[in-house]
């Protein structure tokens, strides 16, 4: 699929096929790919299979090695991109005892729904069933997580929309651009003080300073 992956890429396949499988390389990278693929349809409300090749091994290979049977065996069992994605975050891990793990894997699969700008609400009640039974935890309160999610999504796009008209009307130095505090700080040192004496102000980036802050709860 490559990076050029978008939005309107999903809409096209949708009006052209009801399932579309997604056919990964077994390595992380593979891995990170299938996150970022997921947000574009679940936003879309599409229904993708996700497809894991043992790790090496691209479709041209399997299909060399293992022959067109296998690879349809492969398709058959494939787990839609939800299921593969609690396979992913729940592997070797106690769902029991290991707080930090389920409360990260909840944490990831309601902030990836959070973003759909539109969720089937049939759709919804059956992931989060499944939530709850994979986890122990009730409905109730994973909704309330998922409201929490949307509510930061749409935060996020208020403050890009926000910072994206700042910057039209900001000063700029050079080839500086704002961006983050150390970036903004940067850029109001080399800005020469106005007529009134004080230095221009740069806009900063509201949703990187949530990364920032949010990166640095990581390491805590």
């Amino acid at each position: 699929l490559g990076t050029a992956l978008g939005s309107d890429h999903v809409k096209l396949l949708k009006r052209l096929t009801q399932q579309v499988y997604l056919v990964l390389d077994g390595d992380a990278a593979g891995q990170r790919r299938a996150e970022e693929v997921l947000e574009l349809f679940v936003s879309a409300n599409a229904d993708l299979r996700v497809i894991t090749l043992p790790e090496g091994m691209d479709p041209a290979d399997f299909l060399e090695q293992h022959g067109k049977t296998a690879f349809e065996a492969l398709l058959k069992k494939a787990p839609d991109a939800l299921q593969h994605k609690l396979q992913t975050l729940t592997a070797g891990i106690d769902l029991t005892h290991d707080t930090h793990a389920v409360t990260t894997a909840i944490d990831t699969v309601t902030g990836i729904l959070g973003k759909a700008k539109s969720l089937d609400p049939i759709k919804q009640d059956q992931i989060l069933l499944r939530l709850s039974k994979t986890f122990g935890i009730g409905i109730e309160r994973l909704n309330e997580k998922l409201q929490d999610k949307r509510q930061e999504a749409r935060r996020r796009q208020n403050n890009a929309a926000k910072f994206s008209q700042a910057k039209k009307h900001a000063p700029q130095n050079g080839n500086q651009r704002a961006g983050s505090p150390q970036q903004a700080q940067t850029n109001q040192q080399a800005q020469p003080p106005g007529a009134n004496g004080l230095h221009a102000v740069v806009p900063v980036d509201p949703n990187q300073l949530l990364s920032e802050v949010e990166s640095g709860d990581d390491h805590v």
